[in-house]
C-alpha cells in the first residue's frame, strides 16, 4: 500500500509518500513557484521547472516525476491533501466528492490566501487520478501538515486500507 501526501502553498508544493503502516518513503517539493520554480526530491537530483506558475502546474511535474520513478498516481491507495479550512461543515478528515469540493471551494474566502491553492490542487489531482480516494485533512488548529495529512489518511480511509496510528495525548 502506498499514500501519497500533499501540502500545497502559494510559493510551493510539498509532497510525501507514505506505506500502508504509515512510514515515510520518499519527500520533496516544488519551491520557488512565481519566482525560481524548482523540483527536489530527497535522495535524487534537483532540477528547474520554469513552466510552472502555480501550485497545480507544480503537481504535474511532481506526478510526472512520482510515475517515471515508479510511484504512478492513480496506483496510490489514497492521497491526503491538507486543507487549512472547511468551515464548519468540514471539520474533520473527509473523501472528497465533486459535492464536497464544491462546498470547500465556496469557503475560499475564509482563507483567500491558502485555500485557493489547496483546493486547485485537490481538484487537479482528482482530475489525474480520479479513482484514487482524495482525502482533505481539514485541521481544528494548524498541526504541521505531514501529521495531519497521515491522521487524515487514517482516519477517513475505512480498514483494510490502512490501520490507523496510534493517537498522540
Amino acid at each position: 500500500m502506498k499514500f501519497l501526501v500533499l501540502n500545497a502553498g502559494s510559493s510551493s508544493l510539498k509532497f510525501a509518500m507514505f506505506n500502508g503502516r504509515l512510514e515515510l518513503l520518499l519527500r520533496g517539493q516544488v519551491s520557488g513557484i512565481g519566482s525560481r520554480p524548482r523540483l527536489e526530491v530527497e535522495g535524487h537530483p534537483g532540477r528547474d521547472v520554469p513552466h510552472v506558475t502555480s501550485p497545480s502546474d507544480g503537481l504535474l511535474v511532481a506526478a510526472e516525476w512520482l510515475a517515471d520513478n515508479g510511484h504512478e498516481p492513480s496506483q496510490f491507495d489514497g492521497i491526503g491533501h491538507r486543507i487549512v479550512h472547511g468551515g464548519t461543515q468540514y471539520v474533520t478528515p473527509t473523501v472528497v466528492n465533486d459535492a464536497i469540493q464544491q462546498d470547500l471551494d465556496a469557503l475560499r474566502m475564509l482563507a483567500p490566501l491558502h485555500l485557493p491553492f489547496g483546493l486547485g490542487v485537490l481538484r487537479e489531482m482528482r482530475r489525474v487520478a480520479p479513482e484514487v480516494p482524495n482525502a482533505a485533512c481539514l485541521p481544528r488548529i494548524l498541526a504541521p501538515a505531514p501529521r495531519c495529512a497521515r491522521s487524515s489518511m487514517a482516519r477517513a480511509l475505512p480498514p483494510p486500507w490502512v490501520s490507523p496510528p496510534p493517537m498522540a495525548s
